[in-house]
């Protein structure tokens, strides 16, 4: 390995170390907030935020995209929100901890129903890792 690839490995390791932090503090972060705002209101803010920052980052692909990709993204953006406002009401209800344990579940879970809805064989890495 040279210096420039042990370099880059270092810096996607802390970058996954940053990002871990981020995501697991996130989920306390957003418990405190739950304490003084509907999970409705905190999440309609939080969509708002993002879809301003994405419209104006993003402003000349949204001009060229056709209708049905719009609507395919609102839908998706809908689903999401979704499941978000159903986290944000768990939250309310249980710890921090348990809460990012049970969305860290995914990892597990989507190769298996994957297998069960698809017939999509898990790879080795997806096994492993």
């Amino acid at each position: 390995m040279n210096r420039s690839t042990a370099s880059l490995n270092g810096r996607a390791e802390l970058a996954l170390i940053a990002l871990a932090l981020i995501w697991g503090t996130s989920h306390v972060i957003t418990k405190n907030i739950l304490t003084a705002h509907t999970p409705f209101f905190y999440n309609s803010l939080r969509f708002g935020f993002a879809s301003l920052c994405f419209g104006l980052l993003f402003a000349g692909h949204l001009r060229r995209a056709q209708p049905r990709e719009i609507k395919q993204g609102a839908l998706l953006g809908l689903c999401s929100f979704i499941g978000i406002i159903c986290y944000s009401v768990g939250l309310i209800f249980t710890a921090a901890s348990k809460a990012g344990f049970i969305t860290g579940l995914y990892l597990v879970f989507t190769p298996l129903v994957a297998f069960a809805l698809f017939r999509a064989r898990p790879a080795a890495d997806h096994l492993v890792g």
